[in-house]
């Protein structure tokens, strides 16, 4: 009967060893799943990063090129509302000079209006005009100096750099013939008190284009 309690007892010892090694098995066996789990998860993270990185990416060349895109188009709205600005300007002085302006820039229309606005020889003869108004006290010469100082300003940017340049004088310089045109009665010729309307230079020559209009005294 002894022995017979000692085979029980050997027999269960088996069963449990038995039981442990399968349970080993098993838990060996879920731990590979789990670190294969594991593996794919980390790799699945950092494709989804990954991805992220690349949305991201995008998101911002997007935004680079809408920023762009919006960037001109402010630049052309902002030099077109200027252009119409100047046109009206244009069509609001017609009363006291519309013959000459007519017969310089052609229309009223705006394209053809700007057409032969941006022009050199529009630009010198529009400076002879408002320099002979300015002489002649005629009115509304303020907005006939805007007209020109806008495409005098565009026509120097169809150049890689600017072919016209305003000259340089100041106020308490002395006066020259060769560089002033006196507006004022006053007859000696000394420093100049006042800068009524520039002229300007051509910047490859060097060569006075028009010369400055003055008062001197």
């Amino acid at each position: 009967e002894k022995n017979q309690n000692l085979k029980k007892i050997n027999n269960q010892l088996i069963a449990d060893k038995t039981n442990l090694q399968n349970q080993i098995v098993s838990y060996k066996n879920q731990t590979q799943e789990l670190k294969i789990i594991n593996s794919q998860l980390i790799a699945d993270k950092t494709n989804l990063q990954n991805q992220i990185a690349d949305y991201k990416n995008q998101t911002q060349e997007l935004e680079d090129k809408n920023k762009k895109i919006e960037d001109k188009y402010n630049s052309t709205a902002s030099k077109f509302e200027k252009l119409l600005t100047i046109h009206k300007t244009y069509l609001s002085i017609q009363k006291e000079h519309g013959t000459f302006l007519k017969s310089l820039f052609k229309s009223e229309s705006i394209d053809v209006f700007f057409a032969n606005g941006v022009q050199d020889t529009t630009i010198d003869a529009l400076w002879d005009y408002i320099k002979d108004a300015i002489i002649e006290g005629k009115n509304r010469i303020e907005e006939l100096k805007q007209i020109f100082f806008y495409f005098f300003e565009f026509f120097n940017k169809t150049y890689n750099s600017p072919l016209f340049e305003f000259s340089k004088v100041e106020e308490g310089d002395k006066f020259s013939d060769n560089l002033h045109i006196k507006v004022n009665d006053y007859a000696y010729s000394g420093n100049i008190t006042k800068i009524v309307f520039k002229g300007y230079y051509n910047t490859n020559t060097e060569e006075i284009v028009k010369k400055t209009l003055v008062e001197s005294h």
